[in-house]
């Protein structure tokens, strides 16, 4: 995450987008200004762009949804809005050469395979972004139910079966340090030491 953010250059916005909401790609595309409630700290996903650069329904009912918004990913997007001349609550956040009109699903590619690249990360896709979000949030202890809605699932079970290795790990090494603390942290002075 670090080489990647590192190399993004003028995509650091959309990349750090991408990679700390678990946003689908259309879904990036589409956020407007008036999709981020900075004072509440959310994200909110209600469309998406269409391949033909349409606004479309989302993928399913389950994807309209409100996203967890990171203080630092806030601040990042506020300066960027300061920056953009083009910045009303209907005005995308990434924005085409084109004023007012979303960036191109070709664009972006480009913009991520150069800091992909530049980061020595061949074989990672923009897709890669999301498993990392639903990742850092199972490392984090959250739920299956709270990954699956961050994520826009209609299942939890969609979720479940695509991340069970990872919220398996991550109860079973809290349970293993629960465990060898209470069976053996005495060896150790206990937890004054």
């Amino acid at each position: 995450m670090d080489s990647l953010l590192e190399h993004a250059g003028s995509a650091l916005a959309i990349i750090a987008t991408a990679l700390f909401t678990g946003m689908r790609v259309m879904e990036v595309l589409w956020l407007v200004w008036g999709d981020i409630d900075f004072s509440e700290g959310l994200m909110r996903v209600r469309f998406q762009l269409s391949r033909q650069g349409k606004r479309v329904a989302l993928k399913t009912k389950a994807a309209k949804r409100d996203i967890v918004l990171m203080e630092a990913l806030g601040k990042l997007l506020r300066r960027c809005r300061l920056t953009e001349p083009f910045s009303t609550d209907t005005d995308f956040v990434f924005q085409s050469s084109t004023p007012r009109q979303p960036m191109t699903y070709k664009g972006l590619l480009k913009l991520f395979h150069d800091a992909r690249d530049g980061a020595n990360l061949k074989d990672v896709t923009f897709h890669a972004l999301r498993h990392t979000f639903a990742s850092i949030l199972i490392a984090q202890g959250r739920d299956v139910r709270f990954v699956s809605r961050q994520l826009g699932h209609s299942k939890t079970s969609t979720t479940w079966d695509t991340y069970v290795h990872l919220f398996e790990a991550q109860r079973h090494a809290q349970d293993a340090r629960d465990q060898l603390d209470a069976e053996y942290g005495e060896m150790l002075g206990g937890a004054d030491a």
